[in-house]
C-alpha cells in the first residue's frame, strides 16, 4: 500500500524516446504484473491469517476484521497461492533487475539512473 501511495506521490518519468514500442509494452505490462502480484499475495496473506475467523492486529494500533472466513481449506489453499506467487515475485523481480542491468551496460541508456532516482 505505501508503495501504490509513493507511485501517486512520485510518478515515474516518461519512457525514454529511444524505446521501441515492444519495450513500452513490456514495461508497462511488467510493472502491472509486479503490482498486481504484491496484492494477490497480500490478499493469499490475509487469507491465511483470517482463516479462523480472528483479525489481525497491527503493532497493537488497530485490529483488520477477519471479513472472509471459514471457506473449506482457508488457511491450507491460501498458503500454497502465497508461496507460489512470493516465488513468481520474486523471480520476475530479479528479472526486472536483470532488464535494468541490460539497460544500462548493454544498452547504454539513462534507464538505470532514472530507476534509483538521477538525472540522466
Amino acid at each position: 500500500l505505501v508503495r501504490i501511495v509513493w507511485r501517486l506521490i512520485s510518478p515515474p518519468p516518461p519512457p525514454l524516446a529511444s524505446y521501441s514500442r515492444l519495450t513500452r509494452i513490456g514495461a508497462a505490462f511488467g510493472h502491472a504484473f509486479l503490482y498486481i502480484g504484491l496484492f494477490a499475495v497480500m490478499i493469499a496473506g490475509y487469507l491465511i491469517s483470517t482463516a479462523d475467523g480472528v483479525g489481525i492486529p497491527v503493532f497493537g494500533l488497530f485490529h483488520i476484521p477477519a471479513v472472509v472466513s471459514g471457506l473449506p481449506d482457508q488457511a491450507d489453499t491460501a498458503g500454497v497461492v502465497h508461496l507460489y506467487l512470493a516465488w513468481v515475485l520474486v523471480v520476475f523481480a530479479g528479472l526486472h533487475g536483470v532488464a535494468a542491468l541490460k539497460h544500462h551496460f548493454i544498452d547504454r541508456d539513462a534507464t538505470l539512473k532514472r530507476m534509483l532516482g538521477r538525472k540522466a
